[in-house]
């Protein structure tokens, strides 16, 4: 699977710099790899239980899928600002409505043409020798970008440049992170690279980092408590011999599938699997078992039944059948070394698993349930706090936990059931500005740490823009927006453009996060809440 996303990845990016991918096809393209890094993560984790050998190379996969992250991200951001830059110089063909915007624009689409070469790499084969080339064309393109990048500004006009300053840092970060991606990918294919650290894989610093949240896991264990305490008062009351295994069935299906983005919908489908299984059952226990003489009869007997369910396990579309249909055929047959037919026995069983796990659907939908209005705003907060972290948490570990944790979330939001196609857009709008402010606040604060800045900068920046930006996505809202926005143009003012070169990175990216929150005045302005 890894392979097959890199070179999905790596003709994505060919498509997007060459201009056969549209805007929506581009952000459309993001979603899905944002969920194909989090499926492949989940599949990834459970290599825990494998051999060493495949735990070592787990590792190097886990790296694998935080560069492309990170690489999906970079490409994201860049089409972003050039698509605004298009959009302010209007449709081709026609006079440019801003001729500042066109001349940035032709300026950096230079760039994208040794770029896209240089992705340009036959990939059907899968092998590392093409990643292995691709990453040695990636970094004599970084080589020679500097000049380059220098000659370009020498043919705009002052007020062009700030603009172009930020696509060439946005398309210098791509670059980065696609030759680290191929570099991780040409030593995972064993074919590695040259001794040389321009082209060697980054070494492992990083985690994947899953989203938690501890008010909706303590609020899931309350619902997994409730389940224990309503199936025994059942089993109590009514003195049913199978309800203390109905009790503890329905609290394992309620603790296993209340973190599920929509449990109802993966229960329902468990359901179909349990109703098929006792039909099964019942069928075999009272025809098949009483004619089975021997060991290689009972064999016949339970195989085709057997078959069956290990088939729809093999199925994508009918696993979660065939997993409700195991459980409960296993269970109810009970094959034992004496076997004894007790008709009420198995009746029992049958309901005690059907009636668990209809009881946990009642829990999982009115409690806390899925697609909620108040689980989908508590959702998009933690999705807005993570570039609250990012302006108030210590720097270390945030820029792995950021790559990771937002994504997560974002796959949770996505999955919600019930959502409209107008929620679903206003929460992708939402998780690009995260990663996008969010990114910058990191490089922001990582080049505060690294530059001399004089005193009065760096105490705008660190008193008054990161808590105005913290303030803002913590509490979205017109007023802040403008308060976030005001400290950003004063701190600009005392940049100043013309600054020393070694500033220059500080004010890419002070105008880059202002020109993304003057572009999302109606996002941040509108409070933050779930559209109806």
């Amino acid at each position: 699977m890894a392979c097959a996303r890199f070179v999905a990845f790596t003709r994505y990016s060919h498509a997007a710099l060459t201009g056969a991918y549209d805007h929506a096809r581009i952000e459309a393209r993001w979603r899905d790899f944002v969920m194909e890094a989090i499926g492949l993560e989940a599949q990834r984790s459970s290599t825990i239980f494998e051999n060493a050998q495949t735990r070592a190379r787990s590792a190097a996969v886990e790296q694998l899928n935080l560069e492309f992250m990170d690489a999906n991200t970079r490409l994201l951001r860049l089409h972003h600002w050039m698509h605004r830059l298009r959009g302010r110089r209007g449709p081709v063909g026609t006079a440019p409505r801003d001729a500042e915007a066109a001349a940035v624009v032709a300026a950096v689409e230079t760039l994208y043409v040794p770029l896209a070469a240089a992705l340009d790499v036959d990939l059907a084969a899968h092998t590392g020798e093409h990643a292995r080339a691709m990453a040695q064309d990636l970094a004599r393109f970084g080589a020679a970008l500097p000049a380059r990048a220098a000659a370009l500004r020498e043919t705009l006009d002052a007020p062009a440049r700030a603009d172009l300053d930020v696509a060439l840092a946005l398309l210098d970060d791509y670059a980065r992170a696609m030759r680290r991606y191929a570099s991780t990918y040409a030593a995972l294919r064993s074919a590695p690279v040259p001794d040389d650290d321009t082209l060697a894989p980054a070494p492992r610093q990083h985690r994947f980092v899953p989203h938690t949240d501890t008010l909706v896991d303590a609020l899931v264990g309350v619902r997994a408590a409730l389940a224990l305490l309503l199936g025994a008062a059942i089993w109590i009351l009514t003195a049913w011999p199978s309800g203390l295994g109905m009790a503890i069935l329905a609290t394992v299906f309620v603790a296993l599938y209340g973190s599920s983005p929509n449990p109802v919908a993966s229960l329902r489908t468990l359901v179909t699997g349990f109703l098929l299984a006792a039909a099964c059952a019942l069928f075999c226990y009272t025809v098949l078992l009483p004619q089975a003489d021997g060991f290689a009869m009972l064999c016949c007997a339970l195989a085709p039944f057997l078959m069956l369910g290990s088939y729809m396990l093999t199925r994508p579309a009918l696993a979660s059948v065939g997993s409700g249909f195991n459980i409960v055929f296993v269970d109810a047959v009970g094959v034992r070394a004496s076997q004894a037919y007790d008709w009420a026995g198995i009746l029992n069983d049958v309901l005690a698993d059907l009636s668990c796990v209809l009881l946990a659907l009642v829990l999982l939908a009115a409690f806390m349930p899925a697609g909620g209005r108040w689980m989908r705003e508590r959702l998009l907060h933690r999705l807005r706090g993570y570039v609250v972290a990012a302006c108030r948490a210590p720097l270390a570990g945030q820029r792995a936990r950021f790559e990771a944790a937002p994504r997560d979330l974002l796959q949770k939001l996505l999955a919600q059931p019930g959502a409209s196609a107008e929620i679903t857009a206003q929460t992708l709008r939402w998780a690009q500005l995260v990663m996008n402010v969010g990114r910058g606040v990191l490089d922001l604060r990582e080049g505060l740490a690294s530059a001399g800045l004089p005193l009065g900068l760096r105490e705008r920046l660190e008193g008054s823009v990161l808590p105005c930006l913290a303030g803002l996505f913590a509490r979205p809202g017109a007023a802040a927006h403008e308060r976030a926005v005001a400290e950003l143009d004063e701190a600009m003012r005392i940049a100043v453009l013309d600054a020393p070169p070694g500033r220059r990175p500080l004010l890419v990216q002070l105008h880059l996060l202002r020109t993304q929150l003057r572009d999302a005045a109606h996002t941040l302005g509108d409070g933050g809440t779930v559209s109806p």
